[in-house]
């Protein structure tokens, strides 16, 4: 027997390897088996639509593998490879995917709510409008990956690595990013409201026309950062590094809150340093992440 399947049930991985139809009735017939396929080869192989709802597939190799609008709720495909799969519209709610390859996997429009990714590597990832709400991607590496908009509202992505990421238009509506590296990454147009971007470093990012409003940017870098008619209004600068940011054409940004920032010379001021009276879409009114001993 194949040294893969040794520890996948053979008997299960035969009706796979029959079809998707097959697979799916024998599913529904026995819906209370558990699905054991850890480090089965599954290369290649076509398995839209199929049903692999709370299934083991640790170690598992998708590589290639088309899962177009499959059901992998609740499955674990920890430490698996998906690189260069296909998975468009598949649902991965509440999947484990902890230290997976997914490199250049096609996520578009996938659901990956409460998606427990930390350390994968998704490198060159497609996630264009993929609903990752509650995701977790603490030091993942996501560099060069296209989320354009993408919800990562309340995401954890702390340490993440972010390099020349595109989230252009996301939702990251209270998202954790603190200490990910972010240089040079898309974020205009993105919602970045009341979320943690403390000692992140953004050197070279685009945030024209992000709405960073309560956002915590303490102890960040975004040395040369593009914040182009971006709205600072009441987001947290304390040691956060501007040097080399033009804030001329920034909105709601106040003269207190440049008198905490990091500044010299090769930083340009506001034109204006008046806060609106009202906050750009989706109003919010509590203080975002503070550090503990910067709370009154």
């Amino acid at each position: 027997m194949p040294s893969q399947l040794a520890m996948a049930n053979i008997e299960q991985f035969t009706i796979l390897k029959q079809g998707v139809s097959t697979w799916n009735a024998w599913r529904a017939e026995h819906p209370d088996v558990q699905v054991d396929l850890n480090q089965a080869s599954l290369r290649g192989m076509r398995l839209v639509g199929v049903n692999l709802e709370g299934a083991l597939l640790i170690d598992a190799d998708l590589q290639g593998t088309d899962l177009s609008h499959a059901n992998l709720a609740r499955a674990n495909l920890s430490g698996g490879n998906l690189s260069n799969a296909q998975c468009q519209a598949i649902c991965l709610d509440q999947a484990l995917l902890v230290r997976a390859n997914l490199r250049k996997t096609n996520f578009d429009e996938a659901q990956l709510w409460l998606g427990q990714m930390g350390g994968a590597t998704l490198c060159e990832a497609s996630l264009v409008r993929a609903k990752m709400v509650n995701a977790t991607l603490a030091k993942a590496n996501l560099a060069y990956a296209n989320l354009n908009a993408a919800d990562l509202s309340f995401a954890l992505l702390g340490e993440a690595v972010l390099t020349e990421a595109n989230f252009a238009r996301a939702n990251l509506w209270k998202a954790n990013l603190e200490g990910a590296h972010l240089e040079r990454a898309n974020f205009r147009y993105t919602n970045l409201q009341k979320a943690n971007l403390a000692r992140c470093v953004l050197q070279g990012t685009n945030l024209a026309r992000a709405n960073l409003a309560y956002a915590s940017f303490f102890q960040a870098d975004l040395m040369s950062a593009d914040v182009a008619k971006t709205n600072f209004q009441h987001a947290i600068l304390v040691d956060t590094d501007l040097r080399g940011v033009n804030l001329t054409k920034v909105a709601g940004v106040s003269s207190g809150q440049l008198r905490v920032a990091l500044t010299d010379e090769t930083t340009q001021p506001p034109c204006e340093l008046v806060v609106p009276e009202e906050d750009c879409r989706d109003e919010v009114r509590e203080p975002c992440w503070l550090p503990p001993q910067l709370v009154a």
